[in-house]
């Protein structure tokens, strides 16, 4: 800036110098010479000129006079009344505002007062927030006041506000119960700070109400993310005009606003002429508070069918609801500062309404959800029986103008995809100059219940895995039968299939495919699918003679060596149901029928998929007969004696014969 002055000051004195020469002694022969250099020097004084104004200019808006103020202790009666804890109060001071300005560096010393120029930090939008809220606090409280702006803001709040940014800062808990450490800034260290009951805060280990109010403010930043904007919204989506005497006219129309500082303007665009906006007593305004009720009114004789009536809202938030936070770099050795300023913000809404006069308004819409339905063919005739208008349902409601007087009759011919034909005709009145009808036709979803049950019992079945495909074979859906009939919806018309693909537990697949028709006016009977219950037959039978015997005590377990079921054997086969398929069991006799030897061999047998299983046979063999040990003992004996008589006999037959 001194060399710019510099220059000016040596540009100056040359162009007097010029202007004597030129003047006093003008008979000079380079009179014209020296005009032009009088001229250049006078381009050059003026440019520099305005370079340094501008230069100011720029200079004046980043920059705020740092000013030192009172010295506060800690031990103050109106403050906190105990500990040693001691800081400045300051200000920064702009043009004519005064704002109270803060410490960022808690160990550097405001000494002096010094000139401080803003400076871009690398603060997130979460930080700014957080500051912002700190530093607004006490303004928060009370609106009528703007203590970030004077002198209005107590010693006593300055200081917990100050005390309250440097923790913040430096970056320490927020939550739960914290007390600063050693290694943090020491002017926290008596403090105890509980973030979830802050009344339970304390100072020295005592009930304080600087430590409560710092730590309320500091649970406060845990719910702010970014600086607060200010809106406003009119709620005018659904209003409505009925004919009152000469105008037709709205119903109440309302706002909603946040952060606004007083009212907010409504203007009219494109309106029809003489369209006014009136107060609750019908008085033309354009100027309204945000809790206050208005009214558009629209000449009948400015209608002839259709009209667009626009207009936009629009109100500024003023600096006792948003405040930004800049921080400044002070000269020499002063301590940098921050200050919050006011934000205003221009905020604005628009609706545009659309009113019809001996019209219909048609809304063709799902039953449950309410929502518009596409796609559906419509059409209204008069008492006559002749067509008035025809069309195909879109997402928006459907307005029939230029009616004439009379009763007319909504009908539909063909309903939308996925839907079923409504079949129900509206009949509505249309009358000069009343309220424009709305007529609601609804369709409720085609739907197709599918049930899957026993073929014995025809009971539900659950566990089922089922699919269903259309007729180019696309799956549309696939489910598990829970025990009730499964209901499927918004099937569009045509042919579908449904197949089997796991049965249900102790069932046969099922390798029906079922065909399901959605017809033309979207119903469709009820499917029923049945499942053959598993069947196997297990006979115990002697292994000579293939008789069913009784008696044998048999036991059949899974493949996790469970006991599935456990009887006695009768003349009859056993058979057991339910079981599951591709599962593999084992029959294992424990105690054989009488006179029969216990069978040491199980069987194991699996249900295929189909249902088929071999007939499980176990056979058992017969004890041998035995002859007791004491007849044998005399059987041989008489063996013995009978063969001794023989030889006696033959001895004595041979004797006789020698003496003859």
């Amino acid at each position: 800036m001194s060399i710019i002055f510099d220059l000016i000051v040596k540009l100056f004195l040359k162009i007097v110098n010029n202007y004597i020469i030129i003047v006093v002694y003008g008979r000079s022969v380079d009179m014209e010479k020296k005009v032009k250099i009088l001229f250049k020097y006078l381009f050059t004084f003026i440019l520099l000129l305005f370079i340094i104004m501008g230069v100011d200019r720029v200079e004046a808006a980043e920059t705020v006079q740092g000013q030192k103020g009172k010295e506060l202790r800690s031990y103050y009666a109106d403050i906190m009344g105990t500990g040693d804890l001691r800081f400045t109060r300051k200000t920064a001071i702009e043009g004519n505002n005064t704002y109270i300005a803060y410490c960022v560096q808690p160990t550097v010393n405001f000494t002096h007062d010094a000139i401080c120029t803003r400076m871009n930090t690398a603060w997130s939008e979460r930080l700014r927030a957080k500051i912002s809220y700190i530093l607004s606090y006490y303004d928060r409280i009370d609106f009528s006041q703007k203590k970030h702006l004077n002198e209005e803001l107590s010693d006593k709040e300055y200081f917990i506000t100050q005390m309250a940014l440097w923790y913040l800062l430096r970056g320490c808990q927020t939550t739960g119960t914290y007390r600063c450490s050693a290694t943090d800034w020491k002017a926290f260290n008596n403090f105890l700070f509980d973030f979830n009951t802050p009344s339970s805060s304390t100072y020295a280990s005592v009930s304080n109400d600087v430590a409560i109010q710092i730590a309320n403010i500091i649970k406060g930043t845990n719910t702010v993310a970014t600086i607060p904007t200010a809106s406003i919204k009119l709620n005018a989506n659904n209003i409505s005009f009925k004919r009152d005497g000469d105008y037709y006219v709205s119903s109440a129309i309302s706002v909603t606003a946040v952060n606004i500082n007083g009212g907010h303007t409504v203007s009219l665009l494109d309106a029809p002429s003489g369209t006014i906006v009136t107060d609750g007593s019908g008085a033309s305004r354009t100027k309204f508070g945000v809790n206050e009720i208005f009214y558009v009114k629209v000449p009948t004789s400015a209608v002839s069918s259709v009209t667009n009536i626009k207009f936009s809202l629009k109100t500024d938030a003023w600096s006792n609801r948003i405040y930004d936070p800049y921080a400044y770099d002070c000269a020499g050795d002063a301590q940098d500062i921050t200050i919050i300023k006011p934000r205003v913000i221009p905020v604005t809404d628009k609706v545009d309404f659309s009113l019809t006069v001996n019209s219909a308004r048609i809304s063709k819409i799902d039953l449950t959800s309410k929502d518009e339905l596409p796609g559906a063919h419509l059409m209204v005739k008069d008492s006559d029986g002749n067509v008035i208008d025809e069309w195909i349902s879109t997402k928006e409601p459907h307005y029939i103008t230029d009616l004439k007087p009379g009763e007319y009759t909504l009908i539909e011919t063909i309903a939308p995809d996925g839907y079923a034909l409504s079949t129900e005709e509206q009949k509505f009145t249309i009358t000069d100059g009343g309220d424009i009808p709305t007529i609601y036709m609804t369709n409720d979803k085609t739907k197709v219940s599918i049930s899957k049950v026993s073929m014995t019992s025809n009971e539900e079945l659950p566990g089922a895995h089922l699919a269903l495909k259309d007729s180019n074979g696309k799956l549309i859906e696939e489910w598990k039968s829970e025990g009730v009939p499964h209901v499927i919806y918004g099937l569009v018309k045509g042919e579908y299939y449904i197949t089997e693909t796991i049965a249900p537990d102790g069932y046969i697949l099922s390798e029906e495919t079922v065909k399901v028709v959605i017809k033309e006016d979207g119903t469709a009977d009820p499917v029923v699918m049945k499942n053959e219950i598993t069947r196997v037959e297990i006979s115990k039978q002697d292994a000579t003679t293939g008789k069913e015997l009784a008696g044998a005590h048999l036991i059949l377990k899974d493949s996790e060596d469970r006991i599935v079921e456990e009887w006695d054997s009768t003349e009859e086969v056993h058979v057991i149901t339910g079981l599951l398929t591709e599962k593999e069991y084992t029959l294992i006799e424990t105690i054989a029928p009488d006179g029969y030897e216990v069978n040491p061999e199980s069987v194991k047998f699996t249900i295929q998929k189909d249902g088929t299983v071999d007939k499980v046979i176990m056979k058992n063999d017969r004890i041998p007969e035995q002859v007791p040990t004491g007849d044998i003992l005399v059987t041989v004996i008489s063996a013995i004696a009978v063969l001794g008589l023989g030889v006696g006999y033959y001895f004595y037959k041979k004797r006789s014969e020698v003496k003859i």
